[in-house]
């Protein structure tokens, strides 16, 4: 079952409450639910297990008593906290499937879990081990930092509220249910909510209380895991006031000596009396949790754990049965490797300066000995080598790419930018027939050499790779392995990890250069010659398969890659896990199998921050920005200076809200990022989101001053010029982005073709705007670019929508879905059956957009992204306007925008999903908030920017519902606002003519 009610009362009491509620097993309640039987019941109402038969799965019920139902206060407080709760999209949190109402009986609906609450274990199992305890603790805090998140504090945690499955799993469950309860009995000054044997110090005094005390709670739930029994005992609620506001909690390692003084520490710090002294987030406490999981060795003396160890041991079995595909990309190196040890040093291998005299050695060699050097001394388990790509990122950056020779300012800006302790520093020279390698070891940010320069003699320049086993053994002399380590260290031979042809490696590495100068074309030229010289170079079919992702060619990534996986034992240790792990993220409809090769090569390799990124990139496209945050954050521990995980943490905050400490990031790395596209762009849209537009546009200028000719800042400045009201200004920057972007020979840029189309919208120039997508549509179709048809085909499909063509979206609908899948386009495939059953519901089919909405959510949780339901509620909370139930439809619309991010993009959907709430007030005859929700529309920046026909509608529903108020001259100036803005709009539109009579009717 799901935790028991969060109030209670006397039986008598009890019996008395809830006897309107009284249902026997087999009984229908409402038309989705038959009661299996009752679980439980209190002062809120009654819990019955249930069979749900519109999602066919066994839920549990919680009707609360008509008495609590009948009061509008607490009915709004319940309503808005539960649907807080059912925000909460995590794996360790109890989903809130449906909250409604049957014959006058309030009721909310979620997961069944089959197994026991905290309590029943604690009873059955005694003290706990410490592994165990941890165990529990930890997934407790990863459910806790999910709600915290998103700015809910449960305020009840306690035991019962816990609940371990039978294959080990744990769920918080009940958030949001206290605080909804005592804010029905009318906030007053002092009053206490919670549980008294678990609330914190500043609920005993009725104080406002925050994330941390829920981290007293849980120090309390540890303590009695650890003990057997809670710090405090009293016989009334005074009593335990009392004891938490004042005295001191016995030492834990008192009752039970075996307690580890460092889990002593943890659980005493989260009981501190004053919050301040205590764990101020979650994440601090996780910290420390998962050091003591890595210190505790087997499963101690103390207690019980086998039921948990056995039931965590089923979860193992069942989810190797669950991901056998990840097992095609797995295959890693037989009994997985230890991992690396952490701090190994870390190094950069620069280009190769040719001293020879013969400039035609230079593109022959300048790159290629760094590769084999490169390659050979990845493999080492004392070393950290900056990959070679990355060093070219860096150089491309700083406009250093051709410098000739090793110079000290490039070297320290190179180590600002990648933190390596270390360059190795080669060249090399011809004479006759004698060709020597030679390098220096410089210390990063000083001009120091280790030792003297070191080199290698070959007879003859093919004779590359044998002299760089020479070489990588000098290099690791130089940083100061013994000749034991040297001996003892990871070295397969260079033809058993990479190719020995010398000219695939020219021709990959003149790829690589273009490929970080966002050349795609040219480096796909240069990759097929390198497989011309070598047909099984594994890593130069990952390059082509990456190249034709950035051109929009799905089919040749796919082709590409699979021939990558087919060689996969051709390469190193490291590569093998990158290769794996593409091909997963990218070939896989779940994100587990990507997520789990990433987690294992961050174990094998904890100090490339290489695996960090790429997990990271996973959780926010998951939208799961706490664990991708977390992510990210490692790698800025082992690169603070590391561009992508800087623009992803600024990412991560926009959609968190938290913009000024975005920009305090761009602010603070400006200088190291003067002349990066991506991090140049993240400031002026920053400002943009917030509605600061004088300052978006000053930061703007300066962007487009150090870059000039970019594209994506010219589309940034006609979205700035279009929200700050200049439509006219706004079409020409599109008009010549339009111009620019398609006079591209062989792969055009769209995007100014679909900017324009955004802006004909907002006009109401709708058979422009069409006609756009259509050509924009055959264009993405000519230059194979798959991702900008989906694109185009979409929008096309909300214009349609929007404009009641119902059947030609359903139609146009039909090649998304058909692309979206061959391609795994998990977002695609999603938005798509989401638009279908918009489409299918127009056209007055409710029973099929129903089985749409199933399948959908089925998809979504498929695909492992439980935000991406909003899709799901968007869909539900439609089919319930249709079918006249406008109360659900608020309910499901209200959910679906809470699992929206904060504003972050210029691909945001707000305005798309406050319409559908705007619709549901105003249907409901709410218009209070009908006015409420357009003016959300209206003070929207991103978030209605790819929506230009909802915004201007938004002006004329708001007309309307300010005339229902009798409120004539917003009426007036709300009508008048959206005739300006439709000005030039299509004929015989009917909202046009409405507008117009109703400003006569208003005089």
């Amino acid at each position: 079952m799901s935790g028991s009610p969060t109030l209670s009362y006397a039986p008598s009491q009890e019996a008395e409450l809830t006897q309107g509620l009284k249902f026997n097993p087999g009984e229908k309640f409402g038309d989705r639910y038959t009661i299996i039987e009752e679980i439980g019941r209190g002062g809120m109402g009654v819990v019955y297990k249930a069979e749900d038969h519109e999602l066919g799965i066994t839920v549990v019920l919680k009707m609360i008593r008509p008495e609590l139902s009948s009061r509008p206060r607490m009915i709004d407080h319940f309503r808005k906290e539960t649907l807080l709760g059912r925000s909460i999209s995590h794996e360790n949190v109890v989903r809130i499937h449906d909250l409604g109402e049957v014959n006058k009986i309030r009721y909310i609906s979620m997961d069944f879990i089959k197994g026991e609450n905290l309590s029943e274990f604690i009873q059955t199992s005694g003290t706990l081990t410490l592994s165990t305890c941890l165990q529990i603790t930890l997934q407790v805090c990863h459910a806790l930092r999910a709600a915290h998140q998103k700015g809910i504090v449960h305020r009840d945690l306690k035991p019962q509220n816990i609940m371990i499955d039978n294959s080990g799993k744990v769920y918080v469950t009940d958030f949001g249910l206290a605080r909804s309860v005592s804010a029905s009995q009318a906030h007053r000054p002092g009053e206490i909510s919670g549980t008294p044997r678990y609330f914190s110090p500043e609920q005993a005094r009725g104080e406002d209380s925050d994330q941390r005390s829920d981290i007293y709670s849980l120090g309390i739930i540890m303590y009695e895991m650890m003990t057997g029994a809670p710090p405090f005992e009293a016989e009334t609620r005074d009593g335990y006031i009392q004891k938490h506001t004042s005295e001191k909690p016995p030492l834990p390692s008192k009752i039970s000596p075996d307690i580890p003084e460092a889990c002593e520490k943890i659980i005493l710090k989260c009981l501190e009396k004053k919050k301040e002294n205590r764990y101020q987030t979650v994440e601090d406490l996780l910290r420390d949790l998962e050091l003591q999981k890595k210190l505790a060795r087997g499963p101690g003396t103390r207690g019980r754990s086998r039921k948990l160890r056995k039931s965590l041991t089923a979860a193992a079995l069942l989810l190797s049965f669950g991901i056998v595909i990840y097992e095609v990309y797995r295959r890693i190196t037989p009994g997985h490797p230890p991992p690396r040890p952490p701090g190994r040093t870390s190094i950069a291998i620069m280009y190769a300066v040719n001293n020879s005299g013969d400039r035609s050695l230079t593109d022959q060699f300048r790159w290629v000995i760094p590769y084999y050097l490169s390659e050979d001394l990845a493999q080492s388990k004392y070393l950290n080598v900056l990959p070679q790509d990355s060093l070219m990122q860096v150089l491309s950056d700083m406009r250093q790419m051709d410098e000739e020779h090793h110079l000290s300012k490039t070297l320290d800006r190179i180590s600002e930018k990648t933190s390596v302790d270390y360059f190795v520093l080669p060249s090399f020279t011809k004479v006759g027939d004698n060709f020597w390698i030679s390098f220096t070891v410089r210390k990063a940010k000083t001009d120091v050499t280790i030792g003297e320069p070191d080199t290698v003699r070959g007879k003859r320049l093919e004779d590359v790779l044998s002299m760089v086993d020479d070489l990588s053994a000098k290099v690791k002399s130089k940083l100061s392995l013994s000749e034991a380590e040297i001996a003892g260290d990871t070295s397969q031979s260079l033809d058993k990890i990479t190719t020995s042809s010398l000219e695939a490696v020219r021709f990959y590495v003149e790829a690589e250069k273009y490929y970080v100068q966002s050349d795609f074309k040219a480096s796909l030229q240069a990759l097929e010659k390198a497989v011309r010289e070598d047909p099984n170079y594994a890593l130069a079919y990952r390059k082509m398969a990456e190249d034709y992702i950035y051109l929009g060619d799905h089919d040749n990534h796919r082709k590409y890659l699979q021939k990558a996986l087919a060689l996969v034992d051709r390469v190193s240790e490291r590569d093998r896990y990158l290769i794996r792990g593409y091909g997963a993220a990218t070939l896989d409809v779940s994100p587990l199998p990507a997520i789990e090769i990433y987690k294992e090569f961050i174990d094998r390799y904890p100090d490339d921050e290489e695996g960090y990124i790429k997990l990271g990139a996973i959780y926010r496209n998951l939208e799961e920005w706490g664990p991708a945050l977390d992510q990210f954050e490692k790698a800025l521990a082992l690169n603070p200076r590391h561009a992508l995980a800087l623009e992803n943490k600024t990412h991560i905050f926009a959609a968190l809200g938290r913009y000024t400490e975005a920009a305090q990031i761009i602010e603070s790395s400006r200088e190291s990022f003067l002349d990066e596209p991506y991090m140049l762009r993240q400031l002026p849209l920053l400002y943009l989101i917030q509605g600061r537009f004088d300052r978006a546009a000053f930061e703007l200028e300066g962007a487009l001053r150090r870059v000039p000719d970019n594209l994506n800042f010219m589309a940034l400045q006609g979205a700035l010029r279009l929200l700050s009201g200049d439509e006219a200004s706004a079409r020409q920057v599109f008009e010549q982005l339009q111009r620019r972007g398609e006079a591209i020979p062989d792969s055009p840029d769209l995007k100014g073709r679909f900017w324009l189309a955004h802006l004909r919208l907002q006009g109401g120039e709708y058979r422009q705007a069409r006609t756009g997508l259509l050509e924009g549509i055959v264009l993405a179709q000519k230059s194979k670019r798959v991702y900008d048809e989906l694109a185009f085909r979409l929008r096309l499909a909300f214009a349609d929508l929007n404009l009641k063509r119902y059947a030609q979206a359903a139609e146009g609908l039909k090649p998304v879905l058909k692309i979206s899948e061959e391609t795994i386009n998990r977002n695609a495939q999603k938005l798509a059956r989401h638009l279908l059953g918009l489409a299918v519901l127009g056209m007055g089919q409710i029973e099929e957009a129903k089985k749409i909405g199933q399948q959908l959510r089925e998809l979504i949780e498929r695909t492992g992204s439980p935000n991406h339901m909003r899709h799901y509620e968007h869909l539900m909370g439609q089919i319930a306007l249709a079918e006249g139930r406008p109360g659900q439809a608020v309910n499901h619309l209200e959910q679906a925008i809470i699992e929206l991010p904060q504003q972050m993009e210029a691909t945001d959907e707000h305005a798309f999903y406050y319409d559908g709430l705007a619709a549901a007030h105003y249907q409901s005859r709410n218009w209070p908030k009908a006015i409420e929700t357009c003016k959300n529309i209206l003070s929207l920046t991103t978030g209605r920017l790819r929506w230009g026909d909802i915004y201007a509608l938004s002006f004329y529903w708001l007309g309307k519902a300010h005339q229902r108020t009798g409120n004539k001259a917003e009426a007036r100036t709300s009508y008048q606002a959206f005739l300006k803005l439709w000005e030039h709009a299509d004929g015989g539109l009917p909202e046009i003519a409405d507008a117009h009579t109703q400003l006569q009717v208003l005089k």
